[in-house]
């Protein structure tokens, strides 16, 4: 019910002045997935199965459609208006980005039909539906970056393209995993949790942090922006990279030792994250504090 509110709201910003924005509806379609989720997961996770589950992957279907329809929609869709407005881009209105669009939610719709019930011949074809459509978000997003007011790019900025350009090697790596199955090879447990892994270490978490940094940035007074300390920023990514580069490939080769590392590395740098989130908060906090004295 609470997605349906949503979904009407949204969509009624799409008929704003000045023509309707592919943002919101990046927004608007990932509302439409969430609702969709709920309602497929249902029959799910019935006891006794629905008869026509039985033979399907239904339940890695419905994660799909949650991390492709909904959590990757909502990044790309904040990252076209956030990242826009933190960088005072310049670049011209085109119909690239409802073309990502398009592609992207079509790859996503029928990768969980296809997933559920098709051949991996047709999952693979869908799958590449959907990169095509990454593909075509990205060359959007790097004119954006290309177009900024300012010559120097700020790190948030940098870990938002970093976490959109690992959507790829996701979809990549699921591709890698369907085609041992369409090779008749034991489907592995390894490769499977390995690119779950990459998709929400790898993408979903690094893409909120750094949209968050952006909102943290535009929520302050221009002439008294918070300055978040870039040093600290760099190295818990760095931490947060190298942890995420060793534990993907730890999973997927069976290396213990390896993901072990990963995981120290993983935990260095979300507590680097976290230190900046205190450091906004307290510095937003202030600001607030020293506004409201001066009104009285």
């Amino acid at each position: 019910a609470g997605a349906v509110i949503f979904i009407v709201n949204a969509a009624s910003s799409l008929k704003c002045e000045g023509g309707p924005d592919a943002a919101v509806a990046f927004l608007v379609t990932s509302m439409l997935w969430l609702g969709i989720t709920l309602i497929v997961g249902i029959p799910f996770a019935s006891h006794p199965s629905v008869g026509f589950l039985a033979n399907s992957m239904w339940g890695p279907a419905t994660l799909e459609l949650g991390m492709a329809g909904v959590v990757l929609n909502v990044i790309l869709g904040l990252a076209l208006r956030i990242t826009t407005m933190r960088l005072g881009s310049t670049v011209e209105r085109t119909n690239t980005p409802w073309f990502a669009l398009v592609l992207v939610n079509s790859g996503a719709a029928w990768l969980f039909a296809a997933t559920a019930f098709g051949p991996p011949a047709f999952v693979l074809f869908c799958a590449g539906i959907y990169l095509a459509g990454v593909l075509v978000y990205i060359a959007r997003f790097t004119s954006i970056l290309e177009n900024r007011r300012d010559w120097e790019l700020e790190w948030d900025s940098k870990i938002l393209y970093t976490a959109i350009w690992m959507i790829p090697v996701c979809v990549l790596m699921f591709g890698f995993a369907i085609w041992q199955r369409h090779m008749g090879a034991e489907p592995s447990v390894r490769v499977d949790a390995s690119t779950l892994l990459a998709v929400i270490l790898g993408a979903c978490v690094p893409g909120l942090i750094s949209l968050f940094f952006q909102s943290a940035s535009l929520l302050g007074d221009p002439a008294q922006e918070v300055n978040l300390s870039a040093q600290v920023l760099l190295a818990a990514f760095f931490n947060y990279a190298a942890g995420v580069l060793l534990i993907i490939p730890g999973v997927w080769l069976g290396i213990e030792k390896m993901a072990t590392l990963g995981s120290l590395f993983l935990t260095v740098g979300s507590l680097g994250f976290l230190l900046n989130f205190l450091y906004t908060s307290r510095a937003k906090s202030s600001e607030a504090r020293r506004e409201t004295a001066q009104t009285a």
